[in-house]
């Protein structure tokens, strides 16, 4: 089940890394594009909120509840940053999301508009670096 869980996660973030970059190639052409970025950021909400819920409700639960019942205080301590410092990530992505979803608000302010995109681009790819490089193998190792 744990190696369901994680090849389930890493074709998740392979696909919110695919819409980053797929947005990303818009930047030049973010009035002309507008339609296909609307479409991009759709897509990468419904993924996000999709490894979110997965991640929250079944990655940390279970890991949590391992680590914790076999007293391994720094790995648990590990995964509960992991689950705090992704809440204010998230939100942030799914503010902008709802911002720029909405037709016109991006040719409005596409300045602002890329700006936090570049931010928002470089911590979903840090985190989904991280998750894979630290958190995963935790999961592996103690939930399989």
């Amino acid at each position: 089940m744990s190696k369901i869980i994680i090849e389930t996660l890493k074709r998740q973030h392979k696909n919110i890394l695919e819409e980053l970059t797929k947005i990303g190639s818009f930047r030049n052409n973010i009035s002309k594009e507008e339609k296909q970025i609307i479409e991009g950021l759709i897509l990468l909400k419904k993924t996000l909120i999709d490894h979110l819920r997965l991640e929250e409700n079944t990655l940390y639960s279970e890991l949590l509840d391992i680590l914790e019942k076999n007293a391994l205080k720094l790995n648990a301590q590990t995964t509960r940053t992991f689950r705090l410092s992704m809440k204010p990530i998230g939100e942030k992505v799914l503010r902008f999301i709802g911002k720029y979803s909405l037709g016109g608000a991006i040719k409005d302010d596409a300045e602002e508009f890329l700006n936090v995109f570049i931010e928002i681009d470089k911590a979903l790819r840090r985190r989904v670096n991280s998750e894979e490089d630290i958190l995963f193998p935790l999961y592996i190792k103690y939930c399989s």
